[in-house]
């Protein structure tokens, strides 16, 4: 209940009297830090471990969209869709003309030229709903992962400032004491002044009787 803490130790030799006392308050500071950052840690395992589990997610959305691609032959599928209606509006163009110019050989080429197109385009159509879905499911995994690493960073950034226990200051670290202490100590003085009265006094009543 101290906001002060004075540390003194007795060596042998002052110079490690000196290191035992720092080294002492140093593993006590760093102790203290781990207990107060303990339920830190524990939040930030427990994130760490959603993380895991969201980049795992990701990563097969992303697989089940690859799958898909590869499965009916597509890239971008947007952008096909878009190649698709702009070569079907060519060859329409090309078709009327050779129309208006009696090129019965050609038209009948474009004719079915035209036909493939528009089979294909509404291929490639029916696959946009499944496609978005897919590309919708990746974002929001991407969302969430960005999300838990943000939370996870400052889970670590927390801990981290606990476990230096920057509020915790060295007023002043120890140092080497000039002179050893006296040996004589006025509380065994005493003690013994007083044990050697009491052993006294209950031999002579021992002799008398």
């Amino acid at each position: 209940d101290s906001e002060f803490v004075r540390v003194s130790v007795l060596a042998d030799e002052p110079q490690e009297a000196a290191d035992l006392a720092n080294a002492l308050v140093d593993t006590a500071k760093q102790y203290y830090g781990q207990i107060l950052a303990n339920p830190s840690a524990l939040a930030r395992e427990f994130i760490s471990l959603q993380v895991e589990d969201a980049f795992q997610e990701l990563q097969t959305a992303k697989q089940a969209l690859a799958d898909f691609k590869k499965q009916h032959q597509i890239g971008d599928l947007p952008a096909e869709i878009q190649a698709q209606r702009t070569i079907l509006w060519n060859l329409i163009l090309e078709h009327d003309q050779a129309l208006a110019n009696k090129q019965t050989d050609q038209v009948t080429t474009y004719d079915i030229l035209i036909s493939q197109r528009q089979e294909e385009l509404q291929r490639l159509t029916a696959l946009s709903d499944e496609y978005e879905d897919l590309n919708d499911a990746i974002k929001r995994a991407e969302t969430y992962y960005k999300f838990l690493l943000d939370k996870e960073t400052e889970a670590k950034l927390k801990e981290n400032e606990i476990l230096n226990a920057g509020f915790i200051q060295i007023v002043e670290p120890a140092r080497p004491p000039r002179e050893p202490i006296s040996p004589f100590n006025l509380k065994v003085f005493a003690l013994g002044s007083i044990s050697s009265l009491v052993v006294s006094t209950v031999a002579a009543f021992a002799l008398e009787y």
